[in-house]
């Protein structure tokens, strides 16, 4: 079961667990987390660590989800902040993407990316974890 999208000011996701295993925070006692920049596509909205993976890989992502989808909405930079006991943050591009406030949204997680959708086992989910695994084992 995932989160669901708050609103106060802005459309906000709490994404405390996925944000810790795609290495956006570092810890309890850290206070503010990565920068982030946030991708809407149809139904699909990335978040992407920008210091922590390259331009060239965050583009072959990006390109790939644009094939999938065919869409392609606004991109925002942002940060990780915290969100209550947890980490949150700002889903500026999620009214294009097609979503609202109490949607609730499941979390794939890829090394400094986060995926955020309605359904647990999107079809684009395992097509970007492999491209993204490949960049990995690409630079080593």
């Amino acid at each position: 079961m995932g989160n669901t999208i708050n609103k106060k000011k802005s459309l906000r996701f709490t994404l405390t667990k996925p944000a810790k295993k795609a290495g956006l925070v570092s810890g309890e006692d850290q206070l503010e987390g990565h920068h982030v920049r946030v991708y809407g596509f149809d139904q699909y909205i990335i978040v992407a660590g920008i210091n922590d993976i390259t331009d060239e890989n965050l583009s072959e992502i990006i390109v790939e989800a644009i094939e999938y989808t065919k869409t392609a909405y606004s991109a925002t930079n942002n940060k990780i902040s915290k969100n209550g006991n947890g980490w949150g943050v700002q889903l500026a591009p999620a009214k294009n993407a097609g979503f609202e406030a109490d949607d609730e949204l499941e979390a794939k997680v890829a090394p400094a990316l986060v995926f955020l959708k309605r359904e647990y086992n999107h079809p684009l989910d395992d097509k970007l974890v492999n491209l993204r695994k490949s960049q990995l084992n690409n630079e080593d």
